[in-house]
């Protein structure tokens, strides 16, 4: 999400409004500048307050209404983990089921760089992200119940979490073979 116009100069703009004959007078001037430097703070101090209500920079209390209103309860994550969870709800609320979007859902939640998705005729598939470290079980839960909330009825599935540096067969180029692979958990 982009960031709101914030205008910087409203003084210099008032000024730039004047007729030439009213921007050589002092007392112009200063009248000008006394009520639109009240725009200014008034400018200054509702920026903030919008930048402070996303969810990219919430903290506290206010991420805590952000994630009521899209329906996502803390249940004790800190502040970046319900962040990732939070932006990962409004997703998941708008989804219809599409494969791009559980993908860029588990990417939010786990902070993957990487996740593949393979079908497994008949109606399942298989989910998996690679992370440097392991996730908690709880965090392990709510990423499954994030995908039990984006497949369609009727699809089976599994999801996998996978350590940088994964071991893996030949013609998987980021796995390693027997000697240096590490083993990947179904957490589903």
């Amino acid at each position: 999400m982009s960031d709101p116009a914030y205008i910087t100069d409203h003084v210099e703009r008032a000024r730039e409004l004047l007729t030439h004959d009213l921007s050589d007078k002092p007392n112009v001037d200063a009248v000008l500048v006394a009520s639109v430097s009240e725009v200014q703070s008034l400018e200054d101090a509702l920026y903030e307050l919008t930048i402070q209500r996303r969810i990219e920079t919430a903290q506290g209390a206010m991420l805590d209404q952000l994630g009521a209103i899209v329906g996502e309860p803390r249940a004790g994550l800190a502040d970046d983990d319900y962040r990732r969870f939070v932006q990962a709800r409004v997703e998941t609320n708008i989804g219809e089921g599409e494969i791009t979007r559980l993908i860029s859902v588990l990417k939010t939640i786990t902070g993957a760089d990487v996740v593949h998705y393979q079908t497994t005729p008949p109606a399942n598939f298989s989910v998996a992200y690679v992370v440097d470290s392991p996730l908690s079980t709880s965090l392990r839960a709510r990423i499954v119940a994030q995908v039990v909330e984006l497949t369609p009825a009727g699809v089976g599935f599994e999801v996998v979490e996978s350590p940088t540096g994964f071991f893996g067969f030949q013609g998987n180029p980021r796995a390693l073979g027997f000697d240096a692979g590490k083993l990947s958990s179904i957490i589903s």
